[in-house]
């Protein structure tokens, strides 16, 4: 096949690719499943810790917490739900934004995780999850 035939071919095809995932591909946003699943993944990460989900009004996060503990954590990446449990030491920072938080783990794996909270949801994460901060007290 001459190359003058074969390269329009091979470009318009793979136009043609773009063009129909562009149009078929799904616009809504990825969220986290409802507050009885995430119980359910809860418990299959930890399951001798019973407690209770706070789902995030955008459902793209929710915070695992039990008498007033910050127990575990749960957000998107990409369209998949990730769950992290928290222990004392293992968050760096949790940093207030204009948009929510930001958490620095103490993690290779995930160690900036940015949560889109509203205002009186940023106030309620925070002393939750600063409670799994390191003791600033030196040790020794």
């Amino acid at each position: 096949m001459p190359l003058t035939l074969l390269l329009p071919l091979v470009v318009g095809g793979i136009i043609g690719i773009v063009l129909l995932v562009h149009v078929t591909r799904d616009r809504r946003p990825a969220r986290l499943p409802d507050r009885d699943t995430l119980e359910r993944l809860w418990r299959e990460t930890a399951p001798d810790q019973r407690a209770g989900i706070i789902l995030a009004k955008d459902g793209c996060s929710a915070l695992v917490s039990d008498d007033g503990e910050a127990l575990g954590l749960f957000w998107l990446v990409g369209g998949d739900p990730v769950v992290r449990t928290l222990s004392p030491g293992s968050l760096r920072a949790v940093l207030p934004t204009d948009t929510g938080l930001t958490l620095h783990l103490a993690a290779f794996a995930a160690p900036t995780v940015r949560l889109a909270l509203s205002t009186r949801e940023r106030d309620r994460w925070a002393p939750l999850l600063a409670r799994t901060l390191p003791d600033p007290r030196p040790t020794g």
